[in-house]
């Protein structure tokens, strides 16, 4: 059982909205406070049956938002309450020496409760009218004689579903059967089967208080097959249903071949499939405006549709083909280099169209199948004992991403591959031991620089990390006791969006064994 309390106040440190006293940055509100419990049993129940079971709980508050004064009344400081659950049940016999049998069940429940309703507040915007030139000018609006309309500033209130407190809540309801056993003295075999069931619930989001539901039934299969002792294949399948896309199969095939006792290489080919979620398939923000001022229009809706999903939608399909080629070292030593080369087809994008009637033309937005890209990637890590005490370790990874298929029109993602992916990264790490109790390792970290979607364009970084640990023995219990520190040099280095800013951190760690 672990009980876990965490409270952080986020990544931004300069509140005043600059860094290095150069740049503007968006400061936000990003702490939190969390309180985390988790629990894990296992049973033998006799000498064929066992029994696993688990339970979680998460729970908080979590910020957001802009500080004062810096986007005034935009996106206001706020706090939203979060919490989540799980259970977990697994039961597995033993049919044999060489066969077994398990079921599992899985449930869990997320809920994100905020209060927007100081995001939207008290809103102006331009309408147009069609009533009597003189009614137009004894509101004091502009009379458009053309088309024969008045045009004028109405001010409206907090439109809903923004005028209450907003509960967001998902749920996931599992089971899964399989069964593995040896069909001979080269064939192994495992298959079985399972039942999902995903349920929605977001006014915001989904259009009202109800559950939306999402079904899936899959059967699956795989076959790992020894015919010659240095050679391995490797089948599998498995077949998908749900209610939003229909039927998908997912197969992969990989072979490992042993050179020599120290050289292995390997080769796989796969296809996996990524379902739209339910706020992509049936996504329906929908807000309505009650008019305040002028008093002949008060109590007056103005429906804005924000997002509407088409229920279209196909699923994104990954075709993967990689090689792999592994040698043992001396001196417990490993060199391990792969080259993969990925395509993704029908990747589901967001984008702006005209619908719904009511809404601003131009300003809804949906999902659709837009994008087709392909993703080279090397990857390269050696390890090595350099001495009784010293081991090294070294990685280095190249991506390439670029689009397979013409953009649809200037809403379309950009997958320039010297934007959405770094082009080369690099880890270093050297540990050693120094005496019998003390420990240290040094490691560094080259990122190059990226621009994410939905984030900003990052610049390259490099990292430091150091750890020193001391181990001990109390009372007939193993313990260390660590300090690390994570980027030694204060490079003030940024993730994802400019404003999170990774500084120096420090902190020590204790570990009791019992």
């Amino acid at each position: 059982m672990t009980l876990q309390l965490r409270g952080d106040r986020g990544y931004t440190r300069d509140y005043d909205g600059r860094f290095e006293n150069k740049i503007d940055v968006h400061t936000r509100t990003d702490n939190k406070r969390i309180g985390n419990l988790s629990f894990r049993g296992d049973y033998r129940i006799n000498a064929s049956d066992e029994l696993q079971l688990q339970f979680g709980y998460s729970g908080g508050s979590r910020g957001t938002g802009d500080y004062p004064g810096k986007f005034t009344n935009a996106n206001p400081r706020r706090d939203k309450d979060v919490e989540s659950l799980f259970a977990l049940a697994r039961w597995q016999r033993d049919l044999g020496a060489d066969s077994q049998f398990s079921l599992r069940l899985y449930h869990n429940r997320d809920r994100l409760s905020e209060d927007l309703s100081q995001l939207v507040g008290t809103t102006q915007a331009p309408l147009t009218l069609k009533i009597p030139e003189a009614n137009c000018q004894f509101l004091g609006w502009a009379w458009l004689k053309e088309t024969k309309t008045c045009k004028g500033v109405i001010t409206a209130g907090v439109p809903t579903p923004f005028d209450r407190p907003l509960d967001h809540v998902a749920e996931r309801s599992d089971v899964e059967a399989q069964h593995s056993f040896w069909a001979g003295e080269h064939l192994r075999l495992l298959w079985g089967g399972g039942l999902r069931l995903d349920r929605v619930s977001s006014t915001l989001y989904l259009g009202g208080d109800d559950f939306k539901s999402f079904h899936q039934q899959s059967l699956f299969a795989n076959a790992e097959w020894r015919p010659l002792d240095p050679l391995v294949f490797n089948f599998g399948a498995m077949v998908e249903h749900n209610n939003f896309v229909g039927s998908n199969t997912s197969p992969r095939a990989g072979v490992n071949y042993r050179l020599t006792p120290a050289q292995t290489i390997r080769a796989t080919v796969s296809r996996a499939w990524r379902n739209p979620v339910l706020y992509e398939q049936q996504g329906n923000s929908r807000w309505v405006y009650s008019v305040i001022d002028p008093q002949f229009l008060a109590g007056r809706t103005l429906p804005l549709q924000y997002l509407y999903g088409q229920n279209n939608l196909r699923p994104e399909r990954i075709d993967s083909r990689e090689l792999g080629y592994l040698i043992q070292l001396p001196r417990g030593g490993s060199l391990d280099l792969k080259w993969s080369y990925d395509t993704l087809s029908d990747l589901i994008e967001m984008y702006q169209f005209d619908c719904c009637g009511t809404a601003i033309p131009g300003t809804v937005r949906t999902f659709g199948n837009r994008s087709e890209v392909g993703v080279h990637s090397f990857e390269a890590q050696w390890q090595q004992q350099l001495d009784d005490f010293t081991r090294i370790h070294f990685g280095w990874s190249s991506t390439k991403i670029a689009r397979r298929t013409p953009a649809l029109d200037r809403q379309s993602e950009d997958y320039s591959y010297d934007r959405t992916a770094s082009r080369h990264g690099q880890n270093l790490l050297l540990a050693r031991q120094l005496t019998p109790f003390w420990r240290a390792s040094i490691g560094v970290y080259r990122v190059g620089s990226i621009e994410a979607f939905g984030g900003r364009s990052l610049d390259a970084y490099t990292r430091w990390d150091v750890r020193v640990a001391r181990q001990f023995k109390w009372d007939g219990t193993d313990g260390e006791l660590a300090l690390i520190v994570q980027n030694l040099e204060d490079s003030q280095y940024r993730e994802f969006y400019v404003e999170n800013l990774w500084g120096r951190r420090a902190f020590v760690n204790l570990r009791l064994a019992y």
